[in-house]
């Protein structure tokens, strides 16, 4: 396989996830020649059937597994935080949710970080749904406590994401040819990784070469 990726996710296109039968580097899967974007490698595959096996699953097998592959690693950090707080929020949060949510968050930020020391390519993701639409850019400023720098946060969520999804050619860079996607912000992400979690200091947003966002003119100057 070229490439892979390792995210908690379910069954993906024609890939079935079995259950039960978990090695190291994570499930067995049935391969499908239309997705190559899942790797195995000699009957296993780094594929995480949820937050928690990516947490505790990531040891140094499957790590080598992942820079051999070229496996793309998505840690949607903020998913279990989202439970966590829907749940003080509503009450309404199954025990075991709840349960999970806490004894997963601590070894899952661990392992994305030994991950990203290890070299493995990092593509931002969130599941969103798990927390609100629109509140995605959280998931930058707790890449960035992990030790990410802000850099590697920006080209996790631009450049490797693209290249995560195959997309490489239409998205992820600004260059000629590409669809034109870019965003503008009130605040020096290098400096201010955690403050794009704020939506409003996301200014300007170009898709496809098309203003569809500018709050420019509600932005005070900066003397």
């Amino acid at each position: 396989m070229i490439r892979g990726v390792a995210a908690p996710i379910y069954p993906v296109g024609g890939l079935a996830v079995l259950r039960g039968n978990l090695a190291p580097g994570g499930a067995i899967i049935k391969q499908s020649a239309a997705n190559p974007k899942l790797m195995e490698h000699e009957g296993r595959a780094v594929v995480f059937e949820d937050a928690e096996d990516m947490a505790r699953r990531i040891d140094d097998e499957a790590l080598e597994l992942m820079l051999e592959h070229g496996t793309f690693l998505v840690p949607t950090l903020v998913a279990p935080v989202g439970v966590i707080e829907q749940a003080a929020e509503t009450g309404k949060m199954p025990e075991y949710a709840l349960r999970k949510a806490q004894e997963t968050i601590d070894a899952h930020r661990a392992s994305i970080a030994k991950a990203y020391k290890a070299g493995v390519k990092i593509a931002m993701g969130t599941d969103a749904g798990v927390v609100p639409h629109g509140t995605n850019l959280r998931e930058l400023g707790l890449m960035a406590d992990l030790g990410m720098t802000p850099v590697d946060v920006l080209v996790a969520s631009t450049k490797v994401a693209a290249e995560c999804l195959g997309w490489e050619d239409r998205v992820g860079t600004l260059e000629a040819g590409k669809f034109g996607d870019a965003i503008i912000t009130s605040v020096n992400p290098l400096e201010q990784i955690h403050d794009l979690a704020t939506t409003s200091n996301v200014t300007v947003v170009i898709k496809g070469g098309d203003v569809v966002k500018d709050l420019r003119a509600s932005v005070p100057a900066v003397a």
